[in-house]
């Protein structure tokens, strides 16, 4: 027991009360059994018998904790107006905000009843018949400071819970989209379930996030000065899967503002300003301006001049004015003569709070009340910092975030208990009941796949890594000419020695995994980091010309530092993958030149290397032999649709989203080919697949000489919510495309998950989990029972530190009719061939390259005079090569 804990008893019942910086929460010890209500009648489980026979029976835990029991009582739907009556309208405003709405309802509980329950919106229900069904009656509620709030509800009717009992009895999993009935059910019971941790816990409106600011649970982040500090919550969500209706449980975190900090000092520590006298020079207020404000956007604050009454009210930043405090210029009115006069911000808060501004000239926070000036705002609890964080502030964020799968498993049981669901009154008045215990589920571990090399067989190890000792290629490429630019940094200089030296090594490395290369120097030059990039490569292309007597060289390696600016790297790529067509590999000197690890770096390097020249008949590093394979022409697609991000967003021309098509068009699926559109940010569905997949299936006729036969189609990115619209969209386009070319292959449709809070845990009496305690590689759990359904979670890969994600394979559109074995050999197959890992991988390679294929296009983006999107096509000469690796 950590010092931040003691225990206690209450009532007979073992305690914990966990004691923080800023909360106290009492954790009570999970009963071994909960009894069904008496309102509720107990669930008939659906079996959760898998369907899959391939593998070895184990047994695993979920953080699903079952629903035992649904109600027998009536629950009575109501839908919520809220108003604000004119005479206290402000600026004309009738709508009534969230905050208002969430008062309002507790100041109606005595009118709605003990056991009513909000969904925090618009909607209520309660087991109280409290109107006729369809009638509709409005009350006004007295709130503080003398306002009042106007509540219009009407009541529509009973659950019909008896659908949710039969959907259920299914057993498939997933919660549903397009049944009202349904929707209506999955509503009530995540309100029911998230009211008691929102009314006491760090939340968002609908959000299954919830945090508590204690010592035990909270890291200040040195990288952002300890303006930002890390919060580890709980996760909580109603699911369907397995064969159950649970709550599923988890761990989270996320970054929050630190409290009652002055927003100044929170920008300027974001700048790297040491403090207010870097103010006084003009680079510190550019930075202040360009790098520190910006991180404000969109937190709340709250300000301390209004005095004690208005001290909790908060106000949004919603951007920056483009004036000071002494150019933002209003109209103030003057009540004791009645005259209006011109006032500039700076001159009002020293009339009229006596308070004068130290910092005039930095830009006003923007808010819908007003303009505010940045130093007289503080940071308020509780609030949540949207942007993404950088550099070190990520990876101080994954430390504190990521834990051991045996810790977590610990922390979700610890969870529950904070949850204490056994002693809330509403879910029993409700007839709800949960099981304290993680549901308990029947899997299966796949064999490793074996994998075939040039030299050398590798029977994958149970942790799903290997190395390439004694290997080569199983069908290595070839270069003949090539050059090697070295971009120093900062001082730091690699003697000439030393890159003769790497150079002979990069050439050895190369011909002990077969790859036929010059035994000679390349051509070699130094170039300015800080330059002209497209002049530089331009220097390289002609040495590279003249030493080898060539028009275009094979390949270009680039040494960079690892301080190497991110506008490097993009400039290389755009240049050589767009411009020249020439394969390139950036390497790092501190792993490269002098990394302790450099014979595993330089087998790395080699192993992109040899797919992304990939002439002729070379370019695969190893193949799983497949027989279904060797009867059929498969094709291979992947696809992903990469979004910008929040703070791109909210840029005055935001960068697009980026669409990309990964296809193989080779026997043994290995080989790939992609196509990459720019769209409209955040759009999810891609707009010119037609255009896209009919490309790919050309490039597959041209390199094999007819269409494919199967053409497995692997769709990233989509939520449950969303798979609707891509069948009934993106399937139906990959259809007509088929139909246009007169083609007549079958289409299987699957979708992979990984942006979901299911983790699987080693049983105790069944297989032993890895060092850090997850379930072994291989592992497939089946979360559909519905006989025809393949629904599957795999964890196809170790993890190298924390705890696994599994990613969930959904088939949803299938003409060939895949068993669930076939899927799932398919799915460990693909996670072995990565290109360049000698590890498998936790999603299939088709994914993971349209992911790269997307992200890649990202840095080939180009702006058009007038601030266009214009996204230049891949060089032709890279069109069959794997360029993106």
């Amino acid at each position: 027991m950590s010092h931040d804990e003691t225990e206690t008893s209450l009532e007979g019942a073992a305690i914990k009360i966990a004691i923080g910086a800023d909360a106290i929460m009492i954790v009570l010890d999970l009963p071994q059994r909960v009894d069904v209500p008496k309102a509720g009648k107990a669930i008939t489980l659906f079996k959760n018998e898998p369907k899959g026979r391939v593998g070895r029976p184990i047994q695993v835990k979920v953080n699903y904790f079952p629903l035992q029991s649904l109600p027998v009582v009536p629950i009575y739907s109501y839908s919520l107006i809220f108003k604000v009556p004119p005479e206290f309208q402000r600026r004309g405003l009738a709508a009534a905000s969230l905050q208002q709405q969430s008062r309002a309802m507790i100041n109606a509980s005595e009118i709605l009843g003990k056991f009513f329950v909000y969904d925090g919106v618009s909607e209520g229900w309660s087991t109280d018949a409290l109107l006729p069904v369809g009638t509709a009656r409005s009350a006004v509620i007295d709130m503080e400071g003398g306002t009042k709030i106007e509540i219009e509800m009407r009541c529509s009717g009973a659950l019909k819970i008896q659908t949710l009992v039969d959907y259920l009895a299914t057993g498939v999993s997933g919660t549903p989209t397009s049944n009202q009935d349904l929707e209506l059910c999955f509503k009530w019971l995540n309100a029911l379930w998230r009211e008691d941790p929102a009314s006491r816990l760090i939340t968002r409106p609908k959000s299954n996030a919830f945090f508590i600011r204690s010592s035990n649970l909270c890291l200040p982040l040195a990288s952002t000065g300890n303006v930002l500090e890390a919060l580890r919550g709980i996760h909580q969500s109603v699911a369907v899967g397995f064969g159950s209706l649970a709550l599923n449980v988890d761990t989270c975190c996320a970054a929050f503002y630190a409290p009652d900090l002055p927003l100044l000092q929170v920008a300027s520590t974001f700048a790297g300003l040491r403090g207010p006298d870097d103010l006084k020079h003009p680079d510190g207020m550019r930075k202040l301006v360009e790098d520190g404000m910006p991180r404000l956007v969109g937190m709340l604050f709250s300000v301390r001049h209004l005095g004690e009454a208005k001290k909790t009210k908060k106000f949004r930043v919603q951007g920056l004015s483009t004036r000071d405090a002494s150019e933002t210029k209003f109209d103030l009115n003057d009540p004791s003569t009645g005259s209006i006069r011109t006032i500039s911000v700076l001159d009002y808060f020293h009339i009229r709070y006596e308070t004068r501004l130290r910092y005039p000239n930095i830009p006003l926070l923007k808010t819908r009340a007003g303009d505010f000036p940045c130093e007289l705002a503080y940071s308020v609890h509780g609030e949540r910092y949207g942007l993404p964080l950088q550099g070190r502030e990520t990876a101080d964020f994954i430390k504190f975030a990521t834990s051991p799968a045996f810790v977590r498993a610990a922390a979700i049981t610890d969870n529950a208990k904070r949850l204490h669901w056994h002693t809330l009154d509403k879910p029993s008045a409700h007839g709800l009941s949960v099981r304290p215990q993680m549901l308990e589920l029947n899997a299966r571990i796949l064999p490793a796949p074996s994998l075939r090399y040039g030299s050398g067989t590798e029977k994958s190890t149970i942790t799903g890594a290997w190395n390439l000792r004694s290997k080569t290629f199983l069908r290595p490429s070839s270069y003949t000419s090539y050059g090697l630019c070295y971009f120093p940094d900062h001082g730091r200089h690699v003697p000439d020695l030393e890159l003769q030296d790497f150079c002979k090594q990069l050439v050895q490395s190369c011909a002990a995994y077969g790859l036929r290369s010059p035994t000679g120097p390349p051509a070699f030059i130094t170039g300015n980091p800080n330059g002209d990039i497209e002049a530089v490569i331009g220097g390289l292309l002609q040495k590279s010309k003249s030493a080898f007597g060539v028009n275009k060289p094979h390949i270009f390696f680039f040494l960079l530092h690892d301080t190497a600016s991110p506008q490097l790297y993009k400039a290389i790529k755009t240049v050589c993958d767009v411009q020249l067509g020439i394969v390139s590999q950036c390497m790092l000197v501190e792993k490269g030149v002098r990394g302790k690890g450099r014979p595993q770096y330089l087998a790395n390097i080699c192993a992109k290397v040899n797919v992304k020249l990939a002439g002729g008949d070379g370019g695969v590093n190893c193949i799983i032999q497949d027989s279904f394979l060797a009867k059929k022409r498969v094709m291979h697609v992947g696809a992903d649709v990469s979004h910008p991000s929040p703070s791109e967003l909210k840029r005055p021309t935001p960068s697009p989203s980026f669409a990309a098509l990964t296809a193989s068009y080779d026997n043994d699926c290995c080989r790939y080919t992609a196509v990459a559109h720019a769209q409209e940010a955040t759009k999810e569905m891609i707009s010119a697949l037609r255009a896209m997949f009919k490309e790919l299936v050309k490039r597959y006729r041209q390199q094999r000489g007819n269409y494919p036969e199967v053409v497995l189609l692997w769709r990233d990115g989509l939520s449950e919510s969303q798979i609707t619209a891509f069948v009934k969209n993106e399937v139906a386009v990959f259809k007509e495309v088929r139909a246009e070319l007169s083609a007549s292959f079958t289409i299987t449709a699957i979708v992979g998950i990984k942006r979901h809070h299911v983790r699987f845990f080693p049983h105790p009496q069944s297989e032993r989990g890895d060092k850090l305690g997850n379930v072994l590689p291989g592992t497939i759990v089946e979360a559909s029972s519905k006989p025809d359904d393949c629904n599957i979670f795999v964890v196809s890969a170790s993890a190298l530190q924390g705890t696994i994600v599994p990613c969930r394979y959904w088939k949803v559109y299938d003409e060939y009719k895949f068993t669930v074995d076939e899927i799932s050999k398919f799915v460990m197959n693909s996670s072995f061939t990565y290109a360049r890992a000698t590890r498998s991988v936790s999603q299939v390679s088709s994914i993971y390259y349209a992911h790269q294929v997307a992200e890649r296009a990202r840095l080939h983006l180009q702006r058009g005079p007038e601030g266009q999107v214009v996204l230049p096509n891949v060089h032709e000469d890279l069109k069959y090569t794997m360029y993106w690796q």
